[in-house]
This record gives structure tokens, C-alpha cells and sequence, in this order.
């Protein structure tokens, strides 16, 4: 991805996206969890936001959806623990939000560092910057509420305070194309004091190979 990748720009301000679909056609054995936070650019002319996987879950198994809702609950909860971070991306791409879905059919489970951030309340969270695979190998996009329960896919259902979302990557789908990067996008509020959340678009991707191994 070039280097907006990593910088957050105002939700119109690129091409259209294309909502990733809500039904779930097979239920991954796998999850891969990151938490996302952000630092200001301080060689930036303004104040840019820089967005970067902070901490990192390694791989975990989840054989059925009860084990994939019970990680969701674990996930939600304040002081979560996760292994380490920051996530590094990997050669040969090393932009700070590449992740590598270890080619393996894997919930994507992404969680705002606590502070200023909330996925959008007037928005889906997660939207496919590509139509081409949208379809075929990524899927199933949910914000997730405090309790652990994903929504319906509709926008309106959880308000304020979402901290996660997750979707569905299909990697042998995707890898299907050969050596890639499929960009998706987060959208989100920031909160600034004294103001409305200002809403912003993240542009992150998945790809192979390459991007957050952990």
C-alpha cells in the first residue's frame, strides 16, 4: 500500500468503498487479533495521525462459533491481554498496517486502543476497497458491542463506545490471485475535546507475503 496507508484522511476524501458481505459461507478455525492505536506525525507540516497495530495476539484456534463468541467476550474487556507489540510487519512490505493472514481461512479481529478512539457510529466499521475479491474472500464485517455480542450489520444498532469489529479473511481464496495486497478500510470517530468525534477512514490491508506474522 503506498504510504497513506498508515495516515487517517476524512471518510469522502478517496473512491468509493464496497460494504463486505454479512453472511458467512464457512466458519473459520482460526482468529487473528491486533489492537490499533495511533501517535501524531511530529515531521508532518500539521497534526497528521499515524495509525499503527500496537499489540498483537499470535494466532489462535477457535474450533466452533461458541469458542469464537467466548474470544469475543475476552477480547471486549478492558485490560485484555495480549502477547506483545508492537505488530512489525515483515519484509518485503513493512507498512504499519500490513497483516498477514498466515493463509489460513481466520476471523480478523481488531480492537481501538482505549483513549479517543470508537468505530463510526454512523458508518459500518469495515468496508473493502476492493470489489474484486470483496466477495469471494473476505466477508462477514461485524462491530462488536462491550459485552461481546456482534450487531446485525446495520450501522444504527451499536452506537457509541464500539471498540471492536471483526470480519472473516478467506486466505486460500485470496491467495488464489497470487502474491497480493487487499486494502480494506476502518472507519472510526476520533474524540477531540470540545468538539464532535471527528470521523475518519484508516486504510489498512491483508496481504501475502509479507505484513504482520505474529
Amino acid at each position: 500500500m503506498p504510504i497513506n496507508a498508515l495516515r487517517a484522511v476524512a471518510p469522502d476524501s478517496e473512491g468509493p468503498d464496497h460494504p463486505i458481505l454479512t453472511d458467512a459461507p464457512q466458519y473459520p478455525q482460526w482468529a487473528i487479533v491486533r489492537e490499533i492505536d495511533f501517535r501524531i506525525d511530529p515531521t508532518a507540516a500539521g497534526d497528521e495521525l499515524v495509525f499503527f497495530y500496537s499489540q498483537f495476539k499470535r494466532l489462535l484456534p477457535v474450533a466452533t462459533p461458541a469458542d469464537f463468541q467466548t474470544l469475543l467476550k475476552e477480547v471486549c474487556k478492558p485490560g485484555y491481554m495480549f502477547d506483545g507489540g508492537p505488530s512489525n510487519p515483515q519484509p518485503p512490505f513493512s507498512t504499519l498496517l500490513s497483516l498477514n493472514n498466515h493463509r489460513k481461512l481466520a476471523y480478523i479481529i481488531l480492537k481501538l486502543a482505549p483513549g479517543r478512539l470508537q468505530f463510526a457510529r454512523k458508518d459500518r466499521p469495515i468496508k473493502m476497497g476492493d470489489p474484486g475479491t470483496a466477495s469471494e474472500a473476505y466477508y462477514d464485517a461485524h462491530r462488536v458491542d462491550p459485552l461481546g455480542q456482534a450487531d446485525p450489520g446495520n450501522p444504527g444498532v451499536i452506537k457509541d463506545g464500539c471498540q471492536v469489529a471483526y470480519f472473516i479473511s478467506d486466505g486460500p481464496k485470496a491467495e488464489a490471485h497470487g502474491s497480493y495486497p487487499h486494502g480494506f478500510n476502518l472507519y472510526v470517530d476520533l474524540f477531540v475535546t470540545g468538539s464532535e468525534p471527528m470521523p475518519l477512514k484508516i486504510d489498512p490491508d491483508v496481504r501475502h507475503p509479507g505484513g504482520s506474522l505474529e
